[in-house]
């Protein structure tokens, strides 16, 4: 007997029918689980992009606002120690710089005048490094 004999036979015509039909509602059943299966690990794994994604941004948005907050503080502490050295007179301030009594010759001797303005320049060294520590502790207590 040949193979071609087998699609002769009434068994195989019986079977395919069969066969079909089964192979049309098993096929749909595995890839509807397949499928289901897939899309929830698709959806799980944008969730988590979409929670990374948002933290991200609220991190970029907290750091925003507190770099805003440090400018803002620093500028009043920059506007705050520039008054006072101008105060205290270690500085002339820009709008009330005095003209010497003399056109072209500096007030008093130049050995005094020249201590004197170190003494204005070390005070306002010491005044800078007391606003730079206090900026930087500031800026330590906005970050807690």
């Amino acid at each position: 007997m040949s193979w071609t004999h087998v699609l002769t036979t009434h068994e195989f015509w019986a079977g395919v029918p069969s066969g079909a039909l089964i192979s049309a509602v098993i096929s749909p059943i595995i890839t509807a689980r397949s499928v289901r299966a897939s899309d929830r690990r698709k959806a799980a794994q944008e969730d988590a992009m979409q929670t990374r994604k948002e933290t991200r941004e609220d991190k970029l948005r907290d750091e925003e606002s507190l770099y805003s907050a440090a400018q803002e503080f620093a500028q009043v502490a920059t506007e705050i120690l520039t008054e006072t050295i101008f105060a205290k007179g270690s500085l002339q301030h820009p709008g009330l710089v005095q003209q010497p009594s003399k056109p072209g010759r500096p007030e008093g001797d130049g050995q005094v005048r020249a201590r004197r303005e170190g003494d204005r320049s070390a005070e306002a060294d010491r005044c800078a490094e007391e606003a730079t520590a206090s900026l930087g502790a500031s800026q330590r207590e906005v970050v807690r």
